[in-house]
């Protein structure tokens, strides 16, 4: 992920992600990259009125135009599958947000 896509998702973030206590839109200076690898990455952001934060992760499909015009994705990019979803749902529905804890486990 370069610079200028991440301005594009700043800018994006901005218009339609809102602080969900206020509805305000985060200022630039109070959206954080936490960190990227390829085209995904985290952001953190800080509503100065409420003083809410949020944990973003984001994902940047770069489209790549052919001879032919057509537009093709990375080859690396997969589709998340259903059950995917389903077991990340299951996951969150009882994470407390406790993030040490949770990496801090021992698989016996």
């Amino acid at each position: 992920m370069n610079f200028n896509e991440l301005k594009q998702i700043i800018q994006q973030i901005q218009k339609t992600i809102p602080c969900k206590d206020c509805k305000r839109p985060f200022p630039d200076a109070n959206i954080h990259i936490i960190g990227t690898v390829m085209n995904e990455g985290f952001l953190a952001a800080h509503c100065d009125h409420c003083k809410n934060k949020t944990l973003l992760s984001v994902f940047f499909k770069a489209n790549r135009i052919s001879k032919k015009g057509e537009a093709k994705t990375p080859h690396d990019i997969r589709t998340v599958q259903p059950d995917e979803v389903l077991d990340m749902h299951n996951f969150l529905k009882d994470f407390d947000g406790d993030f040490s804890s949770l990496f801090s486990r021992h698989e016996v």
